[in-house]
């Protein structure tokens, strides 16, 4: 998680904001708690303008794609692809920053199904995604063949400035063949996962594509 933490630490003029407020209501505060989405007494995210404050809201998100949908900061794309924002986890009490990450994954998935693969802005999909990540990414899951891939425990993060990046790979449980919910493909070791099933939605409209 230490490596994680480099990736997804908020930017750090938010973090100090939140500090300054925890330690004003509650005491002290761990240094790395902010940083991994630790709940704040309601309502104190309203209080971060971030235009006033004149910060970059580009990144610092650590993003989860997961069927439970039971963190505080979620939303769901047109296309019914639910999303968390697991790091900072109370990101949808700062309104600003949530409604940027929520567009971005609705660009994203604009371009995707778009026939030109496009989103409004003419954005490729490939200049909003990291492709060398979602590449390993997949081969890593395929290989193990885990039946979570854009189901449960799929995770990407986002840097300051940065494209959507996929990873970190996560909860290899129902991996090579070690699921007896999901009927016998679920219990084989071989064949493959692949995008196109019913809630793979995103990799589903990926895979038509001739440049993957």
């Amino acid at each position: 998680m230490a490596d994680i933490e480099l990736v997804i630490k908020i930017p750090e003029e938010i973090y100090k904001h939140y500090k300054k407020i925890w330690q004003k209501r509650r005491g002290s505060i761990p240094e790395s708690c902010i940083a991994f989405g630790a709940p704040l007494p309601k309502g104190h995210g309203r209080l971060i303008d971030a235009d006033a404050l004149g910060l970059d809201i580009s990144g610092g998100y650590l993003i989860e794609n997961d069927s439970y949908n039971d963190e505080p900061s979620k939303f769901t794309t047109e296309n019914g692809v639910m999303y968390m924002v697991t790091a900072p986890n109370t990101l949808s009490e700062s309104r600003d920053m949530f409604r940027w990450v929520k567009n971005y994954f609705q660009s994203v998935e604009d371009a995707i199904f778009s026939p030109v693969r496009r989103d409004e802005t003419g954005a490729h999909y490939t200049d909003l995604m990291d492709m060398d990540s979602f590449a390993d990414f997949w081969f890593v899951n395929e290989f193990f063949k885990n039946g979570e891939i854009l189901f449960k425990s799929t995770f990407m993060s986002m840097d300051v400035g940065g494209k959507l990046v996929w990873g970190p790979v996560w909860d290899m449980d129902w991996a090579g063949g070690n699921h007896v919910n999901l009927g016998e493909a679920g219990q084989n070791p071989e064949g493959w996962v692949h995008g196109g099933g019913e809630r793979q939605v995103w990799s589903r409209s990926l895979f038509t594509d001739p440049y993957m």
